[in-house]
């Protein structure tokens, strides 16, 4: 089923930018996109979500919008579906080049502003695949640099800990984000940033993270 309705509602348009759904090929774009931001969900599930989003954009448009605004504000459930569905029309809609040009936005590309700093390459491996088993003796392993995981590992090391960092993915350099946003987001985050987690109730011990998507 088409998503175009569901388009609509994420993003009517107002003046010179068109109704995403009025785009011609972007329905296949942001599905394009939805398939990395969400490519850890076993295929069978996101065949069913895929089906369920053009009647859900139906129902949506039949609504008024006196009513959605007011379902935003108090439905904490439909405000987190919406934010999600339009964080991932957005992307794709922004970098569109009619709408670049409605909105007067100029993207100056392959010039980076922010200048890379040589690395130290001692310590640092990376392999590509499966390396078999791997000993790394340390202190403390952190893993992923990101939400926190770098400071925390330059923290332990400024106080002596033997610290090693583990990293899905390779080096990028501050020359290769100089794209789109729709193109720099998988380059930062692993499946486009759609991966968090949430803290578990209180227990006893050290707080446990549940990642969720």
């Amino acid at each position: 089923m088409s998503l175009a309705p569901l388009l609509r509602v994420l993003l009517p348009g107002r003046g010179e930018l068109r109704p995403a759904g009025e785009v011609g090929g972007f329905e296949e774009e942001v599905r394009t996109f939805a398939g990395e931001v969400f490519g850890w969900l076993p295929p069978l599930l996101v065949g069913i979500l895929w089906r369920l989003l053009g009647p859900l954009g139906s129902l949506l448009s039949r609504l008024p919008p006196s009513l959605l605004l007011e379902l935003n504000r108090r439905s904490f459930l439909f405000r987190t579906l919406l934010s999600l569905l339009k964080t991932v029309v957005v992307l794709p809609y922004t970098a569109l080049p009619e709408v670049k040009e409605a909105l007067g936005t100029v993207v100056e590309r392959n010039k980076p502003r922010v200048p890379c700093p040589e690395l130290l390459r001692e310590n640092l491996v990376e392999f590509q695949g499966r390396a078999g088993l791997v000993e790394i003796e340390c202190d403390v392993l952190v893993v992923g640099s990101g939400a926190g995981g770098a400071v925390v590992a330059k923290e332990l090391a400024e106080k002596g800990l033997r610290v090693a960092v583990v990293e899905r993915g390779f080096e990028h350099r501050a020359e290769e984000f100089t794209g789109e946003p729709r193109e720099m987001i998988p380059l930062l985050y692993r499946n486009a940033g759609s991966l968090f987690a949430l803290p578990l109730p209180p227990s006893p011990g050290p707080p446990i993270m549940l990642p969720v998507g």
